[in-house]
C-alpha cells in the first residue's frame, strides 16, 4: 500500500461523499481510505458504510463516542498500512494529481515529508464565496539534515506548515518517533503542532509549490472562528514545540530578527482571533492578564538589542510594534492597537 488517507467524519453529510471521491477518483489506485466516525448526530456514518460497500480500498471505523478531530486522526494513524499517510477534511477536495505526483517526489528524494500547495475559499453562511487564496510558494524546495533549518523561516513564512492536509507523511518516522495529535488541542492549532514536530524529525523535507489541495473554511462552522479559551491555550503549546526548532538554528541577527516575527505572529494570532473576539467573555484587564501570561512564556522570549530593533523595523514594522509593546508590557496598548487593525483592515464576512 502507497498511500493511507485518513478523512476524520463529523456531522458532514453534506459534503463527505464529494470528498471522498476525490480521493477514490485519484490517479494513484495503490491507496486505502480510512474513514473515521466521529459519532455525530446526522446520516454521516451511514455514509461512511455506503462508500465502503462500493470501494473495497475504503475501511471504516466507529468510534464509540465522539473524541475530537485529533483523536480521530490518532485512531487512523494506528489503523494505516500505507507507505505515507495523508490527510483530508470531510468537506475539502483533492485536485487530480495529489497523490501521484506527491508520492513520486517522495520516493525520488526519499523523503519524510512532502508539502504542497493548497487553495483556501472561504464560504458564509449563505454559501457564498468571499475570499481565495493559494500557498505562496513558486519554487520547489528540498532541504536535508543540514539545510533544513537554514530554510525553515522561508518555508514557514509561505504557510506551508500552517496545515496538515497540504502534505503526505513517511509512517516509518510517525512510527519511530510516536507522532501523534496532542487531543487536549480541541478547537485549532493540532495541524501545524504536528507539521513542526515532523519537519524537526524528518531527514528529507520536499516542498511542491503546486496547488493540490483545496480547503474551506465555513463561517458556520469552523473552530477557527469561534471563541474558546482551549484555542489559545494550544497555540502556546505550538508556540513551545516550535521553539524547539528555533532554538537550533544558528541566531545570527538575521535569525534573531526572524524569532522576534515568529513570536509576533503568535501573539497577534491570539489577540484578533480570540481576545479580540465579538464572543470573548473577558474583561479589558483579564485580556491584559492573558497577554501578560503569554509574555512571560519561555517560548515567547526574544533578544530586541538595538540591532535587532532597527532589523524589524525595517523588515516588518508590524512586528517591531507587536515586540515593542510586548517588551513594553503595554498589553492593553497592544489590545487596542490590534483592534483597530482588525477593524481597518482585518478579514470581513458578509
Amino acid at each position: 500500500m502507497k498511500i493511507s488517507v485518513i478523512i476524520p467524519v463529523y456531522e458532514s453529510e453534506q459534503y463527505l461523499e464529494k470528498a471522498v471521491n476525490s480521493v477514490l477518483e485519484q490517479s494513484l489506485k495503490e491507496i486505502e481510505v480510512i474513514l473515521v466516525d466521529d459519532c455525530g448526530k446526522d446520516h454521516s456514518g451511514e455514509i461512511c458504510d455506503t462508500i465502503a460497500k462500493k470501494d473495497s480500498r475504503v475501511k471504516v471505523i466507529h468510534a464509540e463516542k465522539n473524541g475530537g478531530i485529533c483523536k480521530a486522526r490518532n485512531m487512523g494513524i494506528k489503523a494505516a498500512t500505507g507507505e505515507y499517510i495523508a490527510f483530508c477534511d470531510d468537506d475539502d477536495i483533492y485536485i487530480p494529481g495529489l497523490l501521484e505526483e506527491n508520492y513520486r517526489l517522495a520516493r525520488d528524494y526519499d523523503a519524510d515529508m512532502v508539502k504542497f500547495g493548497r487553495k483556501l475559499i472561504d464560504v458564509t453562511k449563505d454559501g457564498t464565496i468571499v475570499r481565495e487564496k493559494d500557498t505562496d510558494g513558486k519554487e520547489k524546495i528540498v532541504v536535508d539534515r543540514n539545510t533544513k533549518y537554514d530554510r525553515y523561516y522561508d518555508i514557514r513564512k509561505k504557510r506551508y506548515l500552517t496545515n496538515l492536509w497540504n502534505g503526505i507523511y513517511k509512517k516509518s518516522l510517525i512510527d519511530k518517533y510516536g507522532f501523534e495529535f496532542d487531543e487536549n488541542m480541541k478547537f485549532g492549532s493540532e495541524d501545524m503542532d504536528f507539521s513542526v514536530r515532523v519537519y524537526d524529525a524528518a531527514d528529507v523535507i520536499v516542498v511542491n509549490p503546486k496547488t493540490y489541495y483545496v480547503h474551506y473554511r465555513r463561517d458556520a462552522s469552523s473552530t477557527s472562528r469561534k471563541f474558546n479559551a482551549n484555542k489559545i491555550e494550544s497555540l502556546l503549546t505550538t508556540a513551545s514545540n516550535e521553539s524547539v526548532i528555533w532554538d537550533k538554528r544558528k541566531n545570527n541577527l538575521t535569525e534573531k530578527i526572524q524569532r522576534n516575527q515568529m513570536v509576533a505572529e503568535y501573539v497577534r494570532t491570539i489577540i484578533t482571533l480570540q481576545l479580540n473576539h465579538k464572543d470573548c467573555p473577558y474583561s479589558t484587564k483579564e485580556k491584559g492578564e492573558w497577554i501578560k501570561k503569554i509574555a512571560a512564556c519561555d517560548c515567547m522570549q526574544t533578544e530586541f538589542t538595538r540591532d535587532v530593533k532597527r532589523g524589524i523595523f525595517k523588515k516588518d514594522k508590524k512586528s517591531w510594534l507587536t515586540i515593542y509593546l510586548m517588551h513594553s508590557k503595554a498589553y492593553v496598548m497592544l489590545l487596542f492597537v490590534m483592534n483597530i487593525h482588525q477593524i481597518l483592515l482585518g478579514e470581513k464576512w458578509k
